[in-house]
């Protein structure tokens, strides 16, 4: 049995507010002569939103899919059908800094789990699910720019991520904070930018230390040294 945590959704907003929030789009006065066209329009609105047609074009999963019945959004699988075609093209250059999207979620079936099933996601996890790292193996570098706090904090949060999905660090100089105009007006922060040749130079730094970390990957230069080695922990 999966416990699945229910009640933290308030439910759906009624006709009233739903009417007062669509209009909001159209108060300006151009749209005055058309407002049986904007009551249509609504209506169909709140059709979609009370039915819950968030992918109203679907077909049938088909052959190949965990549960063959299931419709899936065909944007979905359009998507689904780039990036598959897109992995064919380049399979060959194994280039560590490209960058894979995945649909939706790390599940590449959508049909797994009928779209949003909680049920049926938890029970996919605990069945054993691999967790894949689908960037494992590519370069990375970070750049973090503030004006009062935080960058610090968050260049480590952004590079420990990234790590902890296995992919490479491209070296001391591929991960900078730095303030811009500390303390100062938003309004003069792109001078402040202008100014400071120093984080432009550093930022260029960056890229070029994972321009040069990729080719190293490519070619066999730069090792991981725990590349290999299985995590007791899967997540």
């Amino acid at each position: 049995m999966v416990d699945v945590r229910t009640g933290q959704h308030p439910g759906k907003i009624d006709r009233e507010t739903f009417s007062a929030r669509f209009r909001e789009r159209f108060v300006d006065p151009a749209f005055e002569g058309e407002r049986e066209a904007l009551d249509r329009i609504e209506a169909i609105a709140w059709g979609a939103y009370e039915e819950g047609r968030k992918a109203p074009r679907r077909r049938l999963a088909g052959p190949g899919f965990a549960d063959p019945s299931y419709e899936l959004s065909l944007d979905w699988l359009a998507t689904r059908t780039a990036i598959a075609a897109a992995a064919e093209r380049h399979a060959d250059q194994a280039t560590p800094t490209r960058v894979l999207v995945v649909c939706g979620s790390s599940r590449n079936d959508g049909s797994t789990t009928s779209g949003k099933d909680a049920a049926k996601a938890k029970a996919l996890e605990l069945a054993g699910w691999s967790y894949p790292k689908h960037l494992s193996g590519r370069a990375f570098g970070v750049v973090v720019h503030g004006d009062a706090a935080g960058t610090e904090t968050l260049r480590r949060i952004l590079c420990d991520w990234l790590a902890s999905l296995e992919l490479v660090p491209a070296g001391a100089q591929s991960a900078v904070d730095r303030y811009v105009g500390y303390y100062e007006s938003y309004a003069e922060s792109h001078a402040a930018l202008d100014r400071d040749v120093a984080l432009q130079e550093e930022t260029r730094n960056a890229a070029r230390a994972v321009a040069r970390a990729a080719r190293d990957l490519r070619c066999g230069k730069l090792t991981v040294p725990d590349a290999g080695l299985e995590p007791p922990r899967e997540k």
